[in-house]
């Protein structure tokens, strides 16, 4: 009894809050020889009133004043409860309490608890129990709050179609950071990183460059942003490696024909290359004859869309040049501009003519009969000629004797005549 009595008897300061650094390693208190020889009237401290709850988004903080005891002034501890389901008087005891020294506090005076690691917006409740010297509990006091709920980070701007990267060449992009509550994060970048790099540009933007270390192939990394409460997103980031091809003629320029009576002829220069950045390529075409036919534009990007529009008879050269920025291709084909292009014949050459007599004729042919006949009508030669992949039919006249011939090219679509020399 002596015992309880001297253990109990406090002077009125408070060791945790002379101590901090120490708080709940000093004891409960200072002893207080006089008060160990006053007795117990049975007085229970009163009941908590008017608990002040301050949420915030992983804490709760308390605030109550201290009550008195009619016998020993002040209570002498306060034990403190805490659950996310609802408190009751009958459930106190079977939960765990956690005791806040309340020596040194005069009646009225504000005492502070705070309890942390909480779950942001949950609900959470309280109960206030005072206790005397003597182990006598007031009433319970009940209080609930919510803490806040914290926003995620965001993450935008993050690449959504795969990012490619030529083995010869980085890419970089950026991407920004943004959390709503305005609270501190960090970020990091999980999975396939090997080669990839990033640096903060300010407070909210990030730029990643991605240096083509990798083989070539398919990979995936994770853009992790944590704000200073555990709240986490995440975005996927997938990129390729690929080897690095530089442009590339893979289908040949076909040589075209064009009647002055046609719309302009589109060409779609890409679908004639391969390379390994296609996205940064970009296109030129230029005529060497503007005055037969001209190139509009005659500079393009994407697809390499170009037209050609035909002004007067005769051909043109075409060169296409197609570069990625490291690498330049250049080809050309020719343009013909005819009078229309639906006549079965274009032009008959060369004129005079020593050999090989040659008939240029409409694309839909794939034969024509040459009928030739000297300028008293005579009928001096007569064969049905296939055409070559240009379109061309070709007649041997080396035994013809020279002089000068009337031709007749006979065809499915039509007939042509035209006057020729022999030598």
């Amino acid at each position: 009894m002596l015992k309880e009595r001297i253990v109990s008897s406090f002077l009125p300061y408070n060791i945790d809050e002379l101590n901090p650094s120490y708080k709940g390693k000093l004891g409960t208190g200072f002893i207080d020889a006089y008060a160990a020889f006053a007795q117990d009237q049975g007085i229970a401290p009163q009941k908590v009133e008017n608990i002040e709850i301050s949420p915030s988004y992983s804490s709760v903080s308390l605030k109550w004043k201290a009550v008195s005891d009619a016998d020993d002034k002040t209570a002498a501890f306060y034990n403190i409860y805490i659950s996310d389901a609802p408190i009751t008087t009958a459930s106190l005891a079977s939960m765990e309490a956690q005791r806040v020294n309340g020596i040194g506090y005069s009646v009225g005076g504000t005492i502070n608890h705070n309890f942390e690691y909480l779950r942001d917006n949950t609900n959470y409740y309280f109960a206030i129990v005072a206790i005397d010297r003597w182990g006598h509990e007031s009433p319970a006091a009940f209080a609930e709050g919510k803490t806040k709920l914290n926003h995620a980070p965001s993450i935008e701007g993050t690449p959504a179609e795969t990012v490619t990267v030529g083995s010869d060449a980085k890419k970089s992009f950026e991407f920004t950071i943004q959390d709503a509550d305005g609270h501190e994060w960090t970020y990091a970048l999980r999975g396939d990183t090997r080669g990839v790099s990033t640096r903060k540009i300010d407070e909210k933007k990030v730029e990643v460059t991605i240096w083509p270390i990798l083989s070539a192939g398919d990979y995936e990394f994770t853009v992790v942003a944590t704000d200073e409460y555990g709240a986490r997103s995440e975005k996927k980031v997938k990129f390729r490696i690929v080897k690095y091809v530089p442009p590339t003629l893979i289908e040949p320029f076909n040589d075209i024909i064009l009647g002055m009576d046609m719309q302009n002829h589109v060409v779609k220069v890409s679908t004639h290359y391969n390379m390994s950045n296609p996205a940064v390529a970009s296109y030129s075409a230029v005529s060497s004859n503007p005055a037969v036919a001209v190139v509009e534009p005659s500079a393009a990007s994407g697809g390499g869309t170009f037209s050609i529009r035909a002004l007067s008879k005769g051909t043109s050269r075409i060169t296409v040049s197609v570069t990625d920025g490291q690498n330049t291709s250049q080809n050309s084909f020719q343009v013909r501009v005819v009078q229309h292009e639906s006549d079965p014949v274009y032009m008959i050459y060369p004129i005079p003519v020593q050999t090989n007599l040659n008939a240029l004729l409409n694309s839909r042919l794939k034969q024509a009969e040459f009928v030739i006949n000297s300028q008293t009508g005579e009928e001096v030669m007569r064969a049905r000629v296939k055409t070559n992949n240009k379109n061309v039919a070709t007649i041997d006249l080396s035994r013809l004797s020279p002089g000068t011939y009337r031709l007749s090219v006979n065809t499915e679509i039509g007939n042509y005549k035209q006057v020729f020399i022999k030598r």
